[in-house]
C-alpha cells in the first residue's frame, strides 16, 4: 500500500502557505510574547498602585473623575487577574 502524504491546506500565521514554521504554532517568538505580557502586567500593577495612592492622597481633586477611575481600576484588575490566571493554568499543563 502506498502511504498518503498529509496535505496542509491551512496557511501559517505568517500568511505563507509553504512556510517551514508550524501551523499549530501561532506565536513565532514565545519568549518575547511572555516578556511583553509580563511587562504589561507589571505596568498595570504600578498604575493601579499609583491610582490608589492618588485617590487616597487627593480625594477632593479626584471626586469628579470617580466613575472613570473605577472603570479603569476594574479593567486593570481584570487584565492582571487574567494574566496570572491563564499563566497558572498554562503552567499546570
Amino acid at each position: 500500500m502506498l502511504k498518503k502524504e498529509k496535505t496542509n491546506n491551512m496557511t501559517c500565521a505568517c500568511g505563507n502557505e509553504n512556510c517551514k514554521c508550524s501551523t499549530d504554532d501561532l506565536i513565532p517568538d514565545k519568549h518575547a510574547y511572555q516578556v511583553n505580557k509580563r511587562r504589561m502586567a507589571w505596568v498595570l500593577i504600578y498604575l493601579m498602585a499609583i491610582t490608589t495612592i492618588l485617590t487616597l492622597a487627593f480625594p477632593d481633586r479626584l471626586a469628579e473623575a470617580e466613575s472613570i477611575l473605577m472603570t479603569q481600576y476594574i479593567s486593570m484588575c481584570g487584565l492582571v487577574g487574567a494574566y496570572f490566571g491563564f499563566s497558572a493554568l498554562s503552567g499546570k499543563k
